[in-house]
C-alpha cells in the first residue's frame, strides 16, 4: 500500500470525510449549480470494478480508488482540491493531508496562513462540527464583498463537480497555500524563490542571496555572531526577475547581477558604504538567466557576464575606466532554458546550454575570435529542465550532467576516451527540477532537487549511497545552492519564501534549519 494512504479499511471513513462534510442544505446552504461539468477534473468519469458510489467509493479501471498523484480518494473534495491547487495555483502537496478536518492544523505546521479573509485560490474549510465529524474543503474561485464562489466535489454524496456561492462566515477558515492574483486573473501571489547562492565576503562573512520575481535579498551573518541579518539588495517593481550572480571584486567591492527579460541590472557596494544600482545590459528579450566571471587580461580586471536570451547565450564585458559595456551573441540557439559556464582543461572557455531536446557546448579560446557550437546530449521526450558542469579531471576528462523530469545524465567525454559517452546517473525520479554535482576529496556527491526534497547521491571507487537531505511538504522547493567550508557541508534550498539550511560533516549527521524568510 503506498505511503500516506489509508488503508482499504478506512475509505469509507475517508469517503465520509468528504461527502458527509459536503453533504446537508443545513449544514452549508442550497446549492446553486451554474456549471453542469466535471470542474475540468480529471477523474471525473471513473467508476470501475467495485465501485461503491453508496460508501463514496470511485474507482479507475484497475480498481484503484486513490490518485496516485495525491493521495486521496478519486471523486472527493480533497482529491479535487489538491487537483485544483496543482492545476491552478501550480501548489503540488505531494502527501496526503489527512481529512478534510486535518488540513488546518496540517498547514499551520508548515506555516500557512488560515484566517476567515478569502482569497482567489485560498481553500475553504470546515472543521469537525460538519460532515459527521470529517470536515469539508473547496476551492475559492472568487470573492466579491461578503459573497465567496467555491468549487467543490461530492456535495451532493455523488462524486460530482458544484459550483456556488457562500457567505464569506459560513465557513470555519480559509487556508493560504497559493492564493491568485485577482488582478491577473491567475497566478500565485504567495512568495516564491527562485534562485539561492551561498557566497563569502572578502572579510569572511557569510552570506546567502534568494531572489523571487520582485527581489534579491542578502542573508549574512558572522560565526559566532548575533545571527543572520537581512538586507534587500534590489527590488523590481515590475515583478519580472528571472536570476541572478553574486560576485566579489577588487577593492573588497561586491556586485549582484540581476537578470529580468530585457536584460541585466547591476548592484554594487563598497566597504566605505557607497553604492549603485543601474541597469547595464537591455535591449534582449526572452532572457533566462546571467552568470558573472571575471577575469584578468594583460594586468587588467575584466569584468564578464553571460547572458542566456531567447535567440542563445550572449556575452557582456567591460573594463573600469573603459568605453562602456560591450555585448555580443556567442551562438543562436532558440527556446534555450538552461546553461552553465566553466573552463576546459585546455582553458577553454565553455557554455552548455540547454533546450527542452538538446544539450549544447559553445566554446572558445580567450583572446581569439574562434567561437565553436557542437552537441553533448539529445533528450527525446522534451523535458530538458537544468544542467551543471563537474570540474575538470586530474586525467582530462570533463563529465556533464542534465537534468529531465525523471533521470539525471551523466556526459562523459576527454581524459583518453573515444567521444562522448552517456549514463543514467540518477532514475526514476518525480518532477525533478535541477541537479547541482560536487567533489569532495574522492568522493562524488549529485544533489537532486524535486519539488518536495532534496536527494545526495554519492559515489567513489569502491562503493556508492543516496540520502534526502531536506523534505518540504509544500513542495515548492525551486532553488538549491551547495557549499563546502573545509570539513562542513552545507545546502542552502529555497522553498517559499524560506531559506533552509542543512549543514554535515566533521563527524556530524545532517541537521536542517530555517535560516531566514524574506519579505517579498
Amino acid at each position: 500500500m503506498p505511503p500516506n494512504l489509508y488503508d482499504r479499511r478506512r475509505v469509507l471513513q475517508l469517503g465520509l470525510a468528504v461527502a458527509a462534510g459536503t453533504v446537508g442544505a443545513t449544514i452549508f446552504g442550497p446549492a446553486t449549480r451554474a456549471w453542469a461539468d466535471t470542474g475540468g477534473y480529471p477523474y471525473a468519469a471513473y467508476n470501475g470494478p467495485g465501485s461503491d458510489p453508496a460508501s463514496y467509493i470511485w474507482t479507475d479501471a484497475n480498481g484503484q480508488w486513490y490518485s496516485d498523484r495525491y493521495r486521496f480518494a478519486y471523486r472527493n473534495c480533497t482529491d479535487f482540491v489538491a487537483w485544483k491547487l496543482d492545476d491552478t495555483n501550480d501548489w503540488y502537496v505531494g502527501m496526503s493531508m489527512g481529512h478534510a478536518k486535518d488540513w488546518k492544523s496540517w498547514a499551520e505546521n508548515k506555516n500557512y496562513t488560515v484566517d476567515m479573509s478569502p482569497a482567489p485560490g485560498a481553500v475553504a474549510w470546515w472543521d469537525s462540527n460538519y460532515g459527521g465529524g470529517y470536515g469539508h474543503v473547496a476551492w475559492v474561485e472568487s470573492v466579491n464583498g461578503d459573497k465567496v464562489v467555491i468549487q467543490e466535489y461530492n456535495y451532493s454524496y455523488d462524486g460530482t463537480y458544484n459550483r456556488r456561492t457562500i457567505s464569506k462566515a459560513s465557513v470555519s477558515g480559509y487556508i493560504h497555500f497559493a492564493d491568485l492574483d485577482p488582478s491577473s486573473g491567475g497566478g500565485t501571489t504567495t512568495t516564491s524563490i527562485i534562485a539561492v547562492k551561498r557566497t563569502t565576503d572578502p572579510s569572511g562573512v557569510r552570506q546567502v542571496y534568494a531572489a523571487t520575481n520582485t527581489a534579491v535579498t542578502e542573508g549574512w551573518w558572522i560565526p559566532g555572531g548575533d545571527g543572520v541579518h537581512l538586507h534587500e539588495v534590489i527590488h523590481i517593481a515590475q515583478g519580472d526577475i528571472v536570476g541572478f550572480d553574486k560576485v566579489n571584486l577588487p577593492g573588497g567591492t561586491q556586485a549582484v547581477y540581476t537578470a529580468v527579460p530585457n536584460g541585466v541590472w547591476e548592484t554594487w557596494w563598497k566597504p566605505d558604504g557607497s553604492t549603485g544600482t543601474q541597469q547595464i545590459v537591455a535591449g534582449l528579450s526572452g532572457v533566462k538567466g546571467v552568470i558573472a566571471y571575471n577575469t584578468t587580461e594583460n594586468g587588467q580586471f575584466v569584468h564578464h557576464l553571460y547572458i542566456l536570451a531567447g535567440d542563445g547565450p550572449y556575452e557582456a564585458w567591460w573594463k573600469d575606466g573603459g568605453d562602456g559595456v560591450h555585448v555580443s551573441r556567442l551562438a543562436n540557439i532558440n527556446g534555450a532554458v538552461a546553461f552553465t559556464k566553466s573552463v576546459g582543461p585546455n582553458g577553454a572557455e565553455q557554455l552548455y546550454v540547454a533546450t527542452p531536446t538538446w544539450v549544447y557546448e559553445v566554446w572558445w579560446t580567450p583572446g581569439l575570435n574562434n567561437v565553436h557550437v557542437g552537441t553533448i546530449i539529445n533528450i527525446t521526450q522534451g523535458d530538458i529542465r537544468a544542467v551543471c558542469k563537474d570540474a575538470n579531471q586530474s586525467n582530462g576528462g570533463q563529465r556533464l550532467y542534465t537534468t529531465t523530469s525523471t533521470t539525471v545524465w551523466e556526459s562523459s567525454w576527454g581524459g583518453g576516451a573515444s567521444g562522448i559517452s552517456h549514463h543514467a546517473r540518477v532514475v526514476s525520479q518525480a518532477n525533478a527540477q535541477m541537479s547541482e554535482k560536487m567533489m569532495s576529496g574522492a568522493t562524488n556527491q549529485l544533489y537532486v532537487a524535486t519539488g518536495n526534497r532534496v536527494q545526495e547521491y554519492w559515489w567513489h571507487s569502491t562503493n556508492s549511497g543516496g540520502s534526502t537531505l531536506i523534505n518540504i511538504a509544500q513542495g515548492n522547493i525551486k532553488a538549491i545552492d551547495k557549499y563546502n567550508d573545509g570539513s562542513a557541508q552545507q545546502l542552502y534550498t529555497g522553498a517559499g519564501a524560506w531559506v533552509y539550511e542543512t549543514w554535515w560533516g566533521g563527524g556530524a549527521s545532517p541537521s536542517t534549519s530555517g535560516l531566514f524568510q524574506v519579505a517579498r
